[in-house]
C-alpha cells in the first residue's frame, strides 16, 4: 500500500519497476490532460514520444494517445534499453520505466496531466502506483463523464489518426523507424473530440471491481453512455 497522507502529482498507472513478461508486440498509452493542450504542446509531445509506443497517434482537445509503429513494442525496448539481447530484461524494463516517467514528467510541467495509463504492466503495489489505482473511481471515472458532458455529439466511431506519407498536405516528420531507419511522418495534429468507441477502449484499462460499490455504479452508467458492452469472447475467456 501507498504511505497515507502522500500525494503525487497526478494519477500514474503503471509507475513502477514494469514486468519484463508484460512486454509483447503492440503497446499503447494514454495521456488525460487537465485542460485543453495548444497545438505547439501537441507537437512537442508527439516529437518526443519514445520510439517503442510512437508512430500511430491520436488526440483530441485534453486527450492523447499513441500506439505502437506495428509489432515492434518489446523489440524496440530490448534494443534501446537492454544488452543487445531480443527479449526485454528486468534492468531494461526499468531502464525504460524510467525513460517514461522522465517523459510525462516532462510533459506535466507543461501541460498539467489528469491522469496517465502507461505502457506494459507494474509490478508495483503500492507507492504511485498503487495510489494512482486508489482514485481511478475519484479521478478517472469523473474525466470521462465530464469530457461526454462537454461533447454530447461524440459520434461513435471515427477513421483514427495514423502515419501518413511526406507527400500528404500538412504530414510532418515526427521520428525514425527504429528498424528500416526511414523517416515517420503523422498529420499535424489536430485538437478534435474523440469517439465513443475510443473512450471505451480507454475504460477497459480499468479493473472495475477495484472500485466502491457506488463507483462502480458509476462505471456502469458511464459503459452505458460509451455503449460499450464487453465482448462475447471475453466473457468466454473470463469463464
Amino acid at each position: 500500500m501507498y504511505a497515507p497522507g502522500v500525494t503525487y502529482p497526478f494519477v500514474y498507472l503503471d509507475h513502477g519497476p514494469l514486468d519484463p513478461d508484460s512486454f509483447g508486440k503492440v503497446e499503447a498509452v494514454w495521456i488525460a490532460f487537465q485542460s485543453s493542450v495548444p497545438e505547439a504542446e501537441r507537437r512537442a509531445i508527439m516529437a518526443s514520444c519514445p520510439d517503442a509506443f510512437a508512430g500511430f497517434f491520436r488526440w483530441g482537445d485534453t486527450l492523447f494517445y499513441t500506439e505502437s509503429l506495428g509489432d515492434v513494442y518489446g523489440a524496440v525496448v530490448a534494443e534501446e534499453h537492454g544488452d543487445g539481447g531480443v527479449d526485454v530484461s528486468a534492468d531494461a524494463a526499468m531502464s525504460f520505466s524510467k525513460s517514461v516517467e522522465a517523459w510525462i514528467m516532462d510533459i506535466h510541467q507543461r501541460a498539467p496531466v489528469a491522469f496517465f495509463v502507461g505502457p506494459s504492466r507494474s509490478l508495483e503495489e503500492g507507492g504511485w502506483n498503487g495510489w494512482s489505482h486508489a482514485r481511478v473511481g475519484s479521478v478517472v471515472v469523473p474525466w470521462l463523464e465530464q469530457y461526454l458532458d462537454q461533447h454530447p455529439d461524440l459520434p461513435g466511431e471515427i477513421e483514427e489518426l495514423s502515419g501518413a506519407e511526406d507527400s500528404e498536405p500538412g504530414a510532418e516528420p515526427i521520428g525514425v523507424n527504429p528498424f528500416t531507419k526511414e523517416p515517420m511522418f503523422a498529420p499535424r495534429p489536430r485538437a478534435t473530440p474523440m469517439d465513443r468507441a475510443t473512450l471505451a477502449y480507454l475504460a477497459q484499462c480499468f479493473d472495475v471491481e477495484e472500485l466502491t460499490a457506488g463507483e462502480q455504479e458509476r462505471a456502469r452508467v458511464l459503459a452505458e453512455r460509451l455503449e460499450w458492452e464487453p465482448d462475447e469472447e471475453d466473457d468466454e475467456e473470463d469463464e
